[in-house]
């Protein structure tokens, strides 16, 4: 569980000079049981909020949450599992098509559409999106840098979630990871 102690909120103005009240924070509270089931998000008062929306943004290819081991292959890309991942984006969303330099994987739902896309040299997400009744409702960005043996390591990742659609109230969190120390066993 992580409980939204705080958050800096700078004062607001309107054109006309005064300040307007906050709207109060729009996520307070995350729980995760750990089980593979939606990560449930509250609001300041306790209310769950639409599960559905948080659960639609994370696409089995982008999803941190795993079991085992496989949290690792989602952290750290090793050249030797190249081939794997790129066939793990090939059943979840099909054949890809090219956007600039990148992949550009879809699966397509009937209210909307998942898609990633990814770097075909290295075959790393780089950027997520779901998109729900013609919105955007969900965007991640994730950045790497080197690792021992040629691999890469996950050191950030910037997501964008709407929580409330009738709002449009969004979570945003930006996450960095630094001195990250791999250390392989052979």
């Amino acid at each position: 569980m992580v409980t939204v102690l705080s958050i800096a909120r700078p004062p607001i103005y309107a054109f006309s000079g005064a300040l307007t009240t906050a709207r109060p924070i729009p996520v307070a509270r995350l729980e995760d049981d750990e089980n593979g089931s939606p990560v449930r998000a509250y609001d300041a008062n306790g209310v769950l909020l639409a599960p559905s929306v948080l659960h639609n943004t994370a696409s089995t290819s982008t999803a941190v949450r795993t079991i085992g081991q496989q949290w690792l292959d989602a952290f750290v890309a090793t050249p030797g599992k190249k081939t794997a991942r790129q066939q793990a984006f090939e059943r979840a969303y099909g054949k890809a098509t090219k956007v600039g330099t990148l992949n550009k994987y879809v699966h397509l739902r009937p209210n909307g559409s998942d898609e990633v896309l990814v770097d075909p040299k290295t075959v790393v997400p780089v950027e997520s999106n779901t998109i729900q009744n013609g919105k955007r409702i969900g965007h991640r960005t994730f950045t790497y840098g080197p690792a021992p043996d040629s691999a890469l390591v996950r050191t950030n990742i910037y997501a964008d979630t709407v929580t409330t659609v009738a709002t449009g109230d969004r979570a945003i969190a930006d996450t960095a990871f630094s001195n990250v120390c791999l250390e392989f066993r052979r």
